[in-house]
C-alpha cells in the first residue's frame, strides 16, 4: 500500500516510538521533522546529540565520524532519553541512521518495555540524489549532520544492514509493529507500508 508523507502522519499512533532509518542525505531528519510537527512527538535528532557529547572533537572528521563506539555512546544517551520522553506518555521520533539490526532491536526494546507501537521508517533515494543533497551540506554556512562527504556516505552503506522485521517480532512476540520505506527522490516522498506485525484495522 502506498500513500503520501500526510497521509502517513495521520495514521500513526499518539504514543508510538518511531525510529529513522536510512543512509546519509535520504531524506530522514526531513520526514522526521515533518511528523514531529504534524504530531507533537518528541523528536531525538543524534546529530544535535553528537554535537553536544563530542563536544571539543572534530565530529566532520571521518574517522570519527565513522568511529562505532562514539557511535553506539550517542545512540545509548539517545535510547535513554527516548525512554523519559515516552514515560511520560508522549509519542518519541528517534532520528538517526540505525545502520544495524542491533540498534534497531534495541530501540524495540524501549517500545517494548513501555508497551507502545514500535514504528520502523526507512528513508531511501537513487545514490546520486544524496550526493548531491550531501555537497549541497558543504555549500551551507550552517549544517549539523557530520556526513558531508561521499566517504561518509560510503561508509554507512558497507555496514547498513537490512531491516529485518521478523527478527524483532521474534524477540518481541507482543510488540506492534510498523515497517515504512519512504522514496525521497521526488519533491512529494512516496510512502509504502513494507511489513505490520500485532496490528489490526
Amino acid at each position: 500500500m502506498k500513500y503520501s508523507l500526510e497521509e502517513l502522519c495521520k495514521k500513526l499512533p499518539n504514543n508510538a516510538i518511531i525510529i529513522m532509518c536510512g543512509l546519509p542525505a535520504t531524506g530522514k531528519s526531513t520526514v522526521a521533522k515533518k511528523i514531529a510537527d504534524e504530531r507533537g512527538y518528541e523528536l531525538l535528532r543524534s546529530d544535535i546529540l553528537r554535537a553536544k557529547l563530542l563536544e571539543g572533537e572534530d565530529i566532520f572528521d571521518s574517522k570519527i565520524a565513522s568511529d562505532m563506539n562514539k557511535r553506539l555512546m550517542v545512540y545509548e544517551v539517545m535510547f535513554k532519553k527516548a525512554s523519559e520522553y515516552a514515560s511520560s506518555g508522549k509519542g518519541v521520533i528517534l532520528d538517526a541512521t540505525f545502520v544495524t539490526q542491533s540498534l534497531r532491536e534495541r530501540a524495540a526494546t524501549v517500545a517494548h518495555s513501555l508497551g507502545r507501537t514500535f514504528v520502523i521508517i526507512e528513508t531511501v533515494c537513487d545514490k546520486e540524489i544524496a550526493l548531491s543533497r550531501i555537497r549541497k551540506r558543504r555549500e551551507g554556512q550552517q549544517y549539523e549532520s557530520n556526513a558531508i562527504t561521499e566517504e561518509a556516505y560510503n561508509n554507512n552503506l558497507k555496514i547498513f544492514e537490512p531491516v529485518k522485521v521478523k527478527e524483532i517480532a521474534k524477540k518481541f512476540p507482543e510488540l506492534k509493529i510498523y515497517y515504512f520505506v519512504i522514496n525521497t527522490d521526488k519533491k512529494h516522498p512516496v510512502v509504502e507500508e513494507k511489513e505490520r506485525w500485532n496490528i489490526k484495522e
